[in-house]
């Protein structure tokens, strides 16, 4: 972490030294400085970072394959998850990215696998059905997605994202009563969303 902030990050790194640090918290520091990046959206420069460092921890590596999958080089996402997964076959959130890639790839039937794999793991976790939803969603098995989302909503009633998702689901199933239920469920949580109103239209 410190040779590669002082051969590509030298003002950090000046910055860092100068104030006395222990390794542990120049570890700390650096993890914080990356975070940084990351909430800015600098994911470019998360990868000027990751690329350099041969042996990375799983914080790095998963940093790693979080900037590839936001500068939308899916491929790059699938390659470096699968070297968690093959780490740890039961990484929930390494499985939920493969997911998601193979997913943006249109790969339904690859991302839908690792959604499953979640849900073998823990049968309510909320990533694998949330992804599992999406994803039979994009296929138009518009009953199946609604079901998951249904699962969901039972740990998260108020989460307006799946009463969204089950609005829009039971509206293209045709069945509209209860779509416009769920959105007025929406309203009743949150009266300014305007999401209600086009979908109910």
């Amino acid at each position: 972490y410190r040779e590669t902030l002082k051969n590509y990050h030298p003002d950090e790194y000046s910055k860092i030294m100068n104030e006395g640090l222990e390794q542990k918290e120049i570890q700390s520091v650096i993890q914080s400085y990356i975070d940084m990046l990351e909430k800015d959206g600098n994911y470019k420069d998360v990868l000027k970072f990751t690329s350099v460092v041969t042996d990375k921890d799983r914080y790095l590596a998963i940093k790693e394959v979080l900037a590839y999958y936001n500068t939308g080089d899916f491929d790059k996402t699938i390659e470096s998850t699968s070297l968690l997964v093959e780490k740890n076959e039961n990484d929930i959130e390494a499985l939920c990215l493969l997911g998601k890639a193979h997913m943006k790839k249109k790969e339904y039937k690859k991302s839908e696998e690792y959604f499953m794999k979640i849900l073998q793991i823990d049968m309510e976790n909320m990533l694998g059905l949330k992804g599992l939803a999406k994803n039979l969603f994009l296929q138009g098995k518009y009953a199946d997605s609604e079901t998951y989302l249904q699962i969901a909503l039972k740990k998260e009633p108020e989460n307006i994202t799946l009463l969204e998702g089950i609005g829009v689901a039971s509206g293209v199933q045709n069945k509209y009563s209860t779509a416009i239920e769920y959105f007025e469920k929406i309203t009743e949580l949150k009266p300014d969303y305007i999401g209600r109103w086009v979908n109910a239209g």
